[in-house]
């Protein structure tokens, strides 16, 4: 049976995180920069906040680091989905919600519509909907969010070197490189579906009088878009079924500690700043989260290789298959039995992320 997840409780820790000011390392606006940021593209799609950003020491640290066309794309992706979850996990708790609340997921495999609740205008209260972007265009510009089959693949899956090579195949992973913000080859998976869903999903049309490409399709403003979050736990997920049909990470010390010229850090509940290596990142029972199923819904997973048992799915704290019911629910936050203060929640958090996709279908 789907678990119904309520998209109250999603927008309820967005709209928090997007009250807090630039400065502030906890912040929406922190979080999207530290994937990328460019003050013009900020302000051309209408999502520059009012507040002042943080000092240039700060700044640093922090801003443009996600990984890509990199060996580090997918461990780095793993760490900044667990940060801000974490984030907003704490804001819908500290509001009486469920501590195991998780980010759901997005298998447009099998359910290629978005989830209606990131489309809706306003929220039942009649206030803006925080999970609504405005430059969010879509494949044929209109506004329309639904990926087309036929244009994505998870023939990554097939692959059974995670590390590629440079006159050969990018492998699944990626190419060993240094710490890398941007490159030249995406590994299998970054290029299909990661590449394609972002381009998809973002599109290019007309806001305010202007064209321009949608919050999705460029890097700088990739994580503004609440749909950011939902898309990179569904690529986490796939990388979780490739390593649980008994296929390996890299070992060796290069990948497993990270890049030495920058080091990858993130904001935590604690209110440091906390530095984290690939190797922290290897495996999802460890992290305290998993899924309620590693089908993903194109292509059979590789079967292990020989002499290797193939490991059945584990279940820890479920990032479940739910059901969209848009705004409709059975009751408000105000319901829940409240819980006092923040809970602090490391990396060995238990948690659930729950995919907005019915078994059969959006519900509307």
């Amino acid at each position: 049976m789907a678990v119904v997840v309520r998209p109250a409780l999603v927008c309820h820790g967005v709209r928090v995180l997007q009250a807090r000011a630039f400065s502030d390392p906890t912040s929406w606006w922190t979080f999207a920069a530290i994937h990328g940021f460019g003050l013009d593209r900020w302000r051309e799609v209408g999502l520059m906040p009012a507040t002042p950003p943080p000092g240039a020491g700060f700044r640093n640290v922090l801003w443009d680091q996600c990984q890509h066309q990199s060996w580090y794309f997918l461990p780095w992706h793993r760490g900044y989905v667990l940060a801000l979850e974490e984030e907003v996990r704490a804001a819908v708790v500290a509001s009486g919600g469920p501590e195991d609340w998780a980010l759901p997921y997005w298998n447009y495999f099998r359910d290629p519509a978005i989830p209606p609740a990131f489309t809706e205008v306003s929220t039942p209260d009649g206030a803006p909907n925080p999970l609504r972007v405005r430059a969010r265009f879509g494949p044929a510009g209109d506004g329309v969010i639904r990926i087309p089959r036929a244009q994505i693949n998870a023939r990554a899956m097939q692959l059974h070197a995670f590390t590629g090579t440079r006159n050969g195949s990018p492998g699944f992973g990626g190419l060993d490189t240094g710490f890398s913000h941007e490159g030249e080859t995406s590994g299998a998976l970054e290029s299909q579906p990661h590449n394609v869903v972002h381009v998809l999903i973002g599109g290019r049309g007309v806001l305010d009088g202007r064209s321009v490409s949608g919050v999705m399709s460029d890097p700088r403003t990739a994580g503004l878009d609440p749909v950011f979050w939902l898309h990179h736990a569904n690529i986490d997920r796939m990388w979780a079924a490739w390593n649980a049909a008994g296929e390996q990470d890299p070992r060796g010390e290069a990948w497993l500690e990270g890049p030495t010229a920058r080091r990858f850090a993130l904001p935590r509940l604690s209110g440091k700043i906390e530095e984290f290596e690939p190797s922290e990142m290897r495996r999802i029972d460890d992290l305290g989260y998993g899924y309620d199923s590693l089908d993903v819904g194109a292509v059979a997973v590789t079967t292990a290789p020989e002499g290797m048992q193939r490991p059945s799915a584990r279940k820890v704290g479920q990032r479940w298959t739910v059901a969209w019911n848009s705004w409709v629910r059975t009751r408000s936050l105000s319901c829940w039995n409240p819980v006092a203060g923040r809970t602090s929640c490391g990396w060995s958090r238990r948690s659930k992320r729950s995919p907005p996709a019915s078994t059969v279908g959006w519900v509307r």
